[in-house]
Parts: C-alpha cells; structure tokens; sequence
C-alpha cells in the first residue's frame, strides 16, 4: 500500500507490486455520550497524520490530517452509535505508507451537532510481512547474547561491590556481592 500520491497511473505502476487488499486499521474506543457520559452521540469523526503535533492542533485541517472516518459515514454505521460507556471497535482500510508511523484521533458530535475535544491521539505503524516474519536467532546468537548480558551483569556487580567499599570502608559491608559468570546455551 502507498499514499496517494505515490501511486501512479503510468507504466512503473504496474512495475510495483500491490497488495491485494488494503491494510486493516482497528480503532477501539469508549463512546461518549450526547450529553457528556449518557445517550448517543450523533457520530464521530477520525482523522490520521504522520505528524503527532499537527493533529493536535489543526485536526481540522484537510491537507495535514486526512480523513479516516467522516461525520455523515459513522452515522450510516449504526455499531457506532452506541449508548455512552459502551466499548466500540471500528475496521478501516486506508493505502497508507509501507514502514511509517502515524497517528490517529477522534472527535465525537452530539444532537446539536457540536463537536467534542479531541480525544487522546494513538499510534499505528504498518510493517511489512518481512518484518513481522524474521527469522529466528541461532544457537550462537542466543549464546552470545547471553554471553555478554553476564559479562555486563558480572561488571555492574564489580562496580556495586566497588562502591559500596568506598562508601562503607573495610568494616563490616551491608552486602557481600561475589559476581559470578554462568554461560549458557541451547541445546542443538
């Protein structure tokens, strides 16, 4: 999935390859009330951006924040408009940018057609199936891993074992540390 504007109708369109289906946007949130937490709103608006600063203060504004979801949309999607307190899940598909995060928020309108304040602003980020299936670390590189998480372990109780001398002289110390180095590996 691209952005608009990077989708092109010429030939290197179809050199690109496109998914079959857009990505899935799964918003879940509390209705609000017409009249603060009771009755039903009369719809909701939600807009997106990859900018956090501009959807919080120009969420009206077209070229910034595109619209996810408009007023006269939510009011044709009766799951929507629930009775205040009620939990609400939407499913949107969106072309948005492979590998960026964005932001996403929400307002909410009552009978007289007044607009809520903004709600919280969240975040999403589209990952290509590449990134969502690595494959797995190696033996080695779990054993290296762990490896160097007991040598720092070993070396932050050095330097605790070495503090707490300076602080509390040769007496009798409040800890006795003996940092010791375990190596682990996985079976093969």
């Amino acid at each position: 999935p691209y952005v608009d504007s990077v989708v092109r109708a010429d030939s290197e369109a179809e050199d690109e390859m496109l998914p079959a289906e857009l990505p899935k946007i799964t918003l879940t949130w509390t209705a609000t009330g017409d009249d603060y937490d009771n009755g039903t709103v009369l719809g909701y608006e939600v807009r997106f951006s990859s900018n956090h600063t501009s959807l919080l203060r120009n969420f009206d504004n077209d070229c910034q924040n595109p619209v996810l979801l408009s007023l006269p949309e939510s009011q044709k999607m009766r799951h929507l408009l629930l009775e205040a307190g009620r939990s609400l899940t939407l499913e949107l598909e969106r072309e948005i940018e492979i590998d960026k995060l964005y932001y996403v928020a929400l307002v909410a309108f009552d009978k007289k057609n007044w607009k809520s304040s903004l709600s919280n602003v969240a975040a999403f980020y589209y990952a290509t199936a590449s990134e969502l299936s690595q494959e797995p670390l190696s033996d080695w590189q779990i054993s290296l891993i762990v490896i160097f998480v007991l040598i720092f372990l070993a070396d932050l109780g050095g330097a605790v074992f070495y503090y707490l001398e300076r602080v509390y002289g040769g007496g009798t110390r409040p800890l006795s540390l003996t940092p010791q180095v375990v190596v682990a590996t996985a079976p093969l």
